[in-house]
C-alpha cells in the first residue's frame, strides 16, 4: 500500500511505495505516473528511485552528404 511521504523542502505529497511492493505492481504504477502522479519507490523508507513519464527520446541528427 502507498504511503505519503514528504519529499524535498516543498513538502510535496507523493506515492511511496517499497521495493517490493513496485516489483508486484510495476504496471499499475507505471500507468499512475503517466497520468501524472508523482510514485517513488523506497528502500529501507528512503527514497531511491521516482517513476515519470519520459520526455520523448531526441532523434539523433541527420547527417546530410
Amino acid at each position: 500500500m502507498a504511503k505519503p511521504l514528504a519529499v524535498s523542502q516543498t513538502e510535496l505529497d507523493v506515492s511511496a511505495y517499497s521495493v517490493a511492493e513496485a516489483k508486484n505492481t510495476l504496471p499499475k504504477l507505471i500507468d499512475r505516473a503517466l497520468l501524472g502522479e508523482e510514485v517513488v519507490t523506497t528502500r529501507r523508507g528512503q527514497p531511491v528511485v521516482e517513476l515519470r513519464p519520459t520526455r520523448g527520446r531526441p532523434q539523433p541528427p541527420s547527417v546530410c552528404f
